[in-house]
């Protein structure tokens, strides 16, 4: 198994801190085999739950599944709408990706 390449290890650890930022937490990721296709998978604690993604090409992806799994249809904190995870739409508080100081990526509040 290699190394993530720098832009998908980038978007890992901003999905992996808005997952952390929901409250959830025993964040684990992991592969099912060491040659291509890796079968990446994440699982997590969050609202008395072990939720549980599996079977994506690359860690990234499966960390996007888990956390639109925790986040789409929750409650902004701050705004109090609807959350919809990776898209916008009219009425709900959206988390996009967004660039951070020309290396880094995060996940941003519509409301903020």
């Amino acid at each position: 198994m290699t190394e993530l390449p720098p832009l998908h290890f980038r978007h890992a650890v901003a999905l992996t801190d808005l997952i952390g930022r929901t409250g959830a937490t025993d964040l684990e990721l992991g592969y099912l085999s060491d040659t291509e296709p890796y079968g990446w998978w994440a699982k997590a604690n969050y609202a008395g739950r072990r939720l549980y993604v599996e079977h994506h090409a690359v860690a990234d992806l499966a960390l996007v599944d888990l956390a639109r799994r925790i986040v789409d249809g929750g409650t902004c904190l701050r705004c109090e709408r609807t959350v919809t995870f990776g898209y916008t739409r009219d009425g709900y508080c959206s988390r996009t990706l967004t660039m951070r100081d020309d290396e880094y990526f995060e996940y941003v509040r519509s409301c903020e």
